[in-house]
């Protein structure tokens, strides 16, 4: 096991203080979200997941202004589409403190936080399962989000794929930012589907 069963209940007594509660009540939600997913897909250590699902919105609370220290105080320097959505930088930051403040140096880990709003290329099953978990966790109430969940049913990649093709059809309704990421994700889940190699 890569994370023992007390070290996550000691991260989650941290984070009930640390995080306001509707943002630690998500956590919990995508954690377990998380697990179901992975054990639905034959994945025997969930702890990475669980790790990763408590802590992937640790500075969602943030300001605009302490995402801005955050990023100086990492030394991450975000491109210009990054810039332009704190929902994106919040992810990032996150993966940074996660290692820094919570001391999970754990690169799947720090890769399934950094992307678990956009998605991205070569994302991980990690990664993609945590992306999937936060857009489908129990918490979550948008319309079409239980036709999402049914796509559980066809394996991680058309899950992913689902739900990055709904994620597109808000932006761009929306007329909101769509970063690269996001794009690309889209792009190599489309190709895996098209090939057979669809996890």
């Amino acid at each position: 096991m890569e994370f023992s069963t007390d070290f996550i209940r000691s991260l989650q007594g941290r984070l009930e203080t640390d995080l306001p509660p509707p943002i630690y009540s998500h956590s919990l939600n995508v954690a377990e979200c998380a697990k179901q997913i992975a054990q639905r897909y034959g994945y025997e250590d969930t702890s990475i997941l669980e790790v990763a699902g408590l802590l992937h919105d640790n500075c969602k609370h943030f300001s605009t202004e302490e995402l801005k220290e955050a990023m100086s105080r990492y030394r991450y320097a975000p491109n210009v589409w990054e810039l332009k959505t704190t929902g994106v930088i919040h992810a990032r930051v996150g993966a940074l403190r996660a290692t820094y403040e919570y001391g999970i140096a754990h690169p799947m880990v720090y890769q399934a936080i950094h992307q678990h709003t956009t998605g991205g290329k070569a994302a991980s099953s990690v990664s993609r399962i945590l992306y999937a978990a936060d857009k489908i966790s129990i918490d979550r109430n948008f319309n079409g989000v239980d036709k999402l969940r049914k796509a559980v049913d066809y394996g991680l990649t058309r899950l992913c794929f689902e739900i990055a093709s709904a994620s597109l059809l808000y932006l761009v309704n929306e007329r909101k930012i769509i970063v690269p990421d996001t794009l690309e994700f889209y792009n190599e889940l489309l190709e895996e589907l098209k090939v057979g190699k669809a996890l």
